[in-house]
């Protein structure tokens, strides 16, 4: 009778231990994937970080180059017209109110017609109206 009861609590004690073990065990993976999981949405902040730092650059970069075109106002009368054409297509309206700068008034308002006619000619429609809004301009 002793040795069963001795038997039945080393057996019950041996079963404590491997739940105990299993337990531990399964605590020990959990705190691995919550590792992984952190370095993984550290590396992807990283990147993303590294994305919006060359976002941010290409911007800049974009406005210095603009700058610099607005003052050859050849090509950029030329950019003006490509820029309304292609928002025209994008819009596929017949009447559109048009926002620019104010000291790109004159600029396009000098292309408007051309870029009128070369929208409705890509689109074969009537020419679209574009109105500039002369209260409200683009900083």
């Amino acid at each position: 009778e002793f040795q069963i009861e001795k038997l039945q609590l080393v057996e019950a004690e041996k079963k404590k231990i491997r739940q105990d073990y299993e337990k531990k065990e399964k605590q020990v993976d959990i705190k691995k994937k919550i590792e992984y999981s952190m370095q993984l949405n550290a590396s992807r902040i990283e990147v993303l970080q590294a994305q919006d730092d060359l976002v941010k650059s290409v911007m800049d970069s974009a406005r210095k180059e603009l700058l610099y075109q607005s003052r050859d106002h050849q090509s950029y009368k030329k950019l003006l017209r490509i820029l309304i054409v292609q928002s025209l297509l994008r819009l596929k309206e017949s009447a559109v109110i048009l926002r620019c700068r104010k000291e790109d008034l004159e600029l396009v308002e000098s292309v408007l017609e051309s870029a009128r006619n070369e929208y409705a000619e890509k689109e074969n429609v009537y020419p679209p109206e574009i109105m500039v809004d002369r209260h409200v301009y683009l900083p």
